[in-house]
């Protein structure tokens, strides 16, 4: 699958919270049982009891630094976006 590297970072809450990853486990064995369209030894990883969380530490956005619990999120269609 053609990719491209890019240094936008994501900060992802989806498994921080158990009842949160079990919802989505049950979300995607019912859509998915076979594992034909994703991997199910991912699915399966949802219900670590430790997963590997990474800190994530907040960076400067444009000189004005981001405060805890608040994010920045800015989507580039091309090259030709133009600020105003």
């Amino acid at each position: 699958m053609p990719h491209k590297l890019s240094d936008i970072r994501l900060k992802h809450l989806g498994w921080v919270k158990e009842e949160d990853r079990m919802v989505k486990f049950k979300r995607y064995r019912e859509l998915d049982p076979e594992g034909t369209y994703g991997s199910t030894e991912q699915y399966l990883s949802i219900l670590d009891d430790a997963p590997n969380f990474v800190r994530f530490e907040e960076r400067l956005f444009y000189n004005h630094e981001v405060q805890k619990g608040q994010g920045a999120l800015a989507i580039i269609k091309s090259n030709q976006h133009t600020f105003g």
